[in-house]
């Protein structure tokens, strides 16, 4: 068929339409229009063909137009307010579909500009539309005709309005010096569509879609393409201002709008399975566009419910709560992004997608958890434990990181901050935070791990998600520190401030659950695979890393501290952000033991880079509290001490000749009682870390750490476990020091010359070996605790002595080029290794090479970089006293590789001879 053809056929149907008066001619007119117009239509072979109209062609065919357009529009009066046969029915339904076909024309035919002619029509499709409907849903409901029969008339109806509506948004109106542009689109839209008479018609077309409703949803059927149809076109009236009034209008009618949210909400469901599926499995009413207006209907009618400004809040149930959220979650987590572009969606294409589903994700999750978060004016309190669904949870943790990169997007934009749409991402970043958060939180005062976070597989998806939390910290901090001069109580800085600080607070209860959980003998560990335990190990890294960088921006004033005021407090309070992940790692290292050689070499190198990074956080935040006279707490010094222990214990050897270390660990001692020093807490277990580690030893003991446990001791003789303090956990760390000292003799004997500092060792290691003599051979069964701790007594000051000794042998200066070198190597380890990076927005792996857009140093090859300016400053903390040496040692390293592979190859082949020689 050409054009000339379909032009001629359409005028004769248009024409033989509004001389038509009896059902069967109007029917008939219906079925040659669904021939031209329909799907596989002969419209759609002509378009396929690329067979363009001639101009000729053209020009009569924008004549039928005009004449059907001018047709149509008049015909309104003509039809009858109340509907009483079903002729009437069948004559809107053919307007409708003639109405279909024009448009279609107009789009495929390349003639756009004849679009708004048909822009009057919106009344004839909504006044008889209405009563159409109405006088249809009667005889159902008399039982003369069946229900769906319905279908093919409100599906006509319904594609006509869409097509309208698609009209109204292409031909906006121009603004004038009294009204804005969205006043005069919105204005556009009332005077040719009243809002009244939306209302009317989605009233009817509600009674009918519940008619025609079927027990169980079947993607794919036609009453699931209408049904999204319907959906798309609600969620048009909330996403365009040419639509403003008549949006407003249904949400003031509750009772409407909480019928077409029910209608909807099984779509919103089958949208996300269905998007999941391959493009070429998916039903055909499952796209992108149709999700992004569903979550923009969805969303919006949610919302008052949210702001509790209507006496009649619009609610769904439990279970249709549930369902949502998880649709809502399941959709952000598989949306690509940056967002398809859109013609029909708002300017800011890189957000649309992303942001209605955003929206549709807090309104889901208010809906299900009213008052999770803080409405502007409330007073501000921490999220309380939250048992969520493990389901529930595994989704929310895969859409946060969306949520991130929106913020980010958002903020990248030239005008982001102001973009309306900031303020929807920010409350929907606050409410799904706090969720976790809550969900997150250890229980048993910290003993154990939230039930959410009790399987070992989970861990590494939480450990994401919470690095994920904290990295949005720029982006809230750009919109809170743009609405802090003029907007102090603007629900934007409100909601600013809580989804930073919800952020900080999930990164303390994911890491404190997770550090809960690796001491229970439930807990799973043993059974894990080594590429299990790496996952969740790199999590922890990766999470350790962002907590540092934050901590870092905080003092930095990057980030400000008045942002997160509510869970930072005072500076201190940033230990727990950097202390919960560290400690975490270094006791499911310990709890694997054995294990933890089959790690990849990437994970086993973690510890020590994290441990460096952690004694740097460590020194700026001492640094900071001191700056501004504030006080260490007893609690803080007491956790800060065993940080301090674990970093000796799991870093390079080197990080004990840091006499800042030493230093934070004597501060921290003479901040915590004698009275906490028996409690058998895990934060006070130093002894047992000190059995571990000489390091951990000489540093503990030189700073008087068995003074205190002994005055303890004495200041409550009752207690039974004391001498199991002394045998189990004191010598073994005693013996920690004499054996590093036979270590720094041995040292000193092949270098040939002792010095003073090995001979200092020498003399005090043999004064504490006889002075501890009597407790080795003391008998157990008979000594009492007064005896056991009076002979104690006498080795505390030569076993001070020795410590100081070996920590003046590992600092001595022949040895520090070796030491600088150590540290050196472990910040390597990172994807930054400058200690103090304070870049938030860097992303990528934790790991040396793994972040995104990092730089290496081109004189070393060994050392990588966040950027430029962690580069320089690297380089004037130290990175030029080493740079060479890393170098020789990367060459060194590539020599003894390669020589290794050199002796297996050579094996191999004398292996392989061997056998071809056996066989002869």
């Amino acid at each position: 068929m050409s054009w000339e053809a379909l032009n001629r056929q359409l005028r004769r149907l248009v024409l033989r339409f509004l001389a038509a008066d009896n059902a069967a001619t109007f029917e008939e007119v219906y079925s040659r229009l669904f021939v031209i117009s329909g799907e596989g239509g002969e419209l759609s072979r002509l378009q396929a063909s690329g067979l363009q109209p001639s101009p000729a062609e053209a020009e009569s065919l924008r004549t039928t137009l005009a004449m059907a357009a001018d047709r149509l529009a008049a015909l309104d009066s003509s039809i009858p307010s109340s509907v009483n046969s079903r002729a009437t029915v069948a004559q809107v339904s053919v307007a409708c579909q003639l109405f279909n076909t024009c448009f279609l024309l107009c789009t495929d035919g390349s003639m756009p500009d004849m679009l708004g002619r048909f822009l009057p029509c919106a009344t004839l499709l909504l006044r008889p539309g209405a009563a159409a409907q109405q006088y249809l849903v009667r005889e159902v409901q008399h039982g003369a005709m069946q229900a769906g029969q319905l279908l093919v008339p409100v599906t006509a109806q319904l594609w006509a309005f869409y097509a309208w509506q698609h009209i109204a948004c292409r031909e906006p109106p121009a603004p004038t010096h009294t009204k804005s542009a969205s006043d005069a689109a919105a204005a556009a839209g009332q005077a040719h569509a009243p809002p009244a008479l939306l209302q009317q018609w989605l009233q009817c077309t509600l009674a009918s879609m519940r008619l025609l409703e079927p027990t169980s949803w079947k993607p794919g059927t036609a009453y699931a393409r209408t049904l999204v149809r319907l959906s798309q076109m609600l969620g048009r009236l909330f996403t365009f201002a040419v639509f403003s009034a008549h949006g407003a209008l249904l949400l003031r009618d509750a009772q409407l709008c909480r019928g077409l949210l029910q209608l909807v909400l099984p779509s919103v469901s089958a949208m996300a399975v269905g998007l999941q599926l391959p493009p070429d499995r998916r039903p055909p009413e499952c796209s992108w566009e149709a999700a992004v207006l569903m979550a923009a209907f969805v969303s919006a009618a949610l919302q008052p419910m949210q702001q509790q400004q209507q006496q009649q809040a619009i609610t769904v149930g439990p279970d249709e709560g549930r369902r949502l959220l998880t649709a809502a979650a399941q959709l952000l987590q598989c949306c690509p992004f940056p967002a398809p572009s859109s013609s029909e969606l708002t300017s800011h294409a890189v957000l649309d997608t992303t942001l209605c589903l955003i929206q549709q994700l807090e309104a889901a999750a208010m809906c299900q958890y009213p008052g999770i978060t803080q409405q502007p004016g409330q007073q501000p309190t921490p999220p309380t434990a939250l048992a969520l669904p493990r389901s529930q949870a595994q989704l929310l943790l895969a859409a946060l990181p969306r949520i991130s990169e929106a913020l980010a997007a958002a903020v990248a934009h030239t005008h982001g901050p102001q973009l309306p749409q900031t303020a929807h991402i920010i409350r929907a970043a606050a409410t799904v935070a706090a969720l976790l958060s809550g969900a997150a939180r250890p229980v048993e005062e910290s003993t154990r791990p939230a039930p959410a976070m009790a399987a070992v597989q989970d861990l590494p998806a939480w450990l994401r998600a919470a690095a994920a939390a904290l990295r949005w910290l720029p982006s809230v901090f750009a919109i809170w520190e743009r609405e802090q001069p003029s907007r102090v109580g603007s629900s934007v800085r409100t909601h600013s401030s809580e989804a930073a600080n919800v952020a900080v607070l999930l990164a303390v209860n994911v890491g404190w659950s997770t550090y809960a959980g690796m001491d229970l003998p439930d807990a799973g560990w043993a059974a894990c695979s080594a590429e299990q335990q790496a996952e969740c190990l790199a999590g922890l890294w990766e999470l350790h890393t962002v907590a540092c960088r934050v901590a870092h921006a905080v003092l930095a004033g990057v980030v400000s501290r008045h942002l997160v005021s509510q869970i930072v407090h005072d500076t201190q309070q940033l230990f727990q952000l950097v202390e919960p992940p560290f400690v975490a790692a270094s006791a499911m290292c310990a709890s694997t033991e054995g294990v933890g050689a089959a790690l990849p070499p990437e994970a086993a190198r973690c510890l020590p880079a994290m441990a460096v990074a952690y004694s740097e956080a460590l020194f700026s935040i001492l640094d900071a509290c001191a700056a501004a006279e504030e006080e260490i707490s007893t609690l803080r010094a007491t956790l800060l001490l065993g940080g301090i222990a674990t970093a000796l214990l799991w870093g390079p050897p080197a990080l004990a000749n840091d006499v800042r270390l030493q230093a934070a660990a004597a501060k921290c001692l003479g901040l915590v009682p004698q009275a906490d020093m028996l409690q058998g807490c895990d934060e006070t277990k130093l002894l047992e870390l000190a059995a571990k580690s000489p390091r951990v030893a000489a540093v503990l003991v030189a700073e008087g750490l068995p003074d205190k446990v002994l005055q303890a001791a004495q200041a409550s003789l009752v207690d039974s476990n004391i001498q199991l303090t002394w045998r189990q956990r004191m010598m073994p760390a005693l013996n920690q020091l004499l054996t590093a000292a036979e270590g720094a003799d041995q040292q000193s004997a092949a270098a040939g010359e002792p010095g003073a500092a090995a001979a200092a060792v020498a003399e005090a290691a043999a004064t504490v070996d006889r002075a501890i003599h009597g407790i080795r051979t003391y008998p157990a069964s008979t000594a009492s605790i007064a005896q056991l701790l009076h002979v104690s007594a006498s080795w505390l000051p030569p076993a001070r002595r020795l410590a100081a000794a070996l920590l003046a042998w590992w600092r001595r200066p022949e040895a520090q080029p070796a030491a600088a070198l150590e540290l050196a190597q472990a910040a390597a380890a990172r994807s930054c290794a400058y200690l103090r990076c304070a870049n938030l927005g860097g992303e990528g792996g934790p790991a040396a090479g793994q972040g995104d857009g990092s730089l290496r140093c081109s004189a070393c090859h060994v050392v990588w970089y966040c950027g430029t300016a962690c580069s320089h400053a690297d380089w004037r903390a130290g990175h030029r006293r080493v740079c060479k040496e890393l170098g020789a040692a990367r060459a060194a390293e590539q020599e003894r590789q390669q020589q290794a592979a050199a002796a297996e190859a050579a094996a191999e082949q004398d292996d392989a001879q061997a056998a071809d020689a056996e066989q002869e």
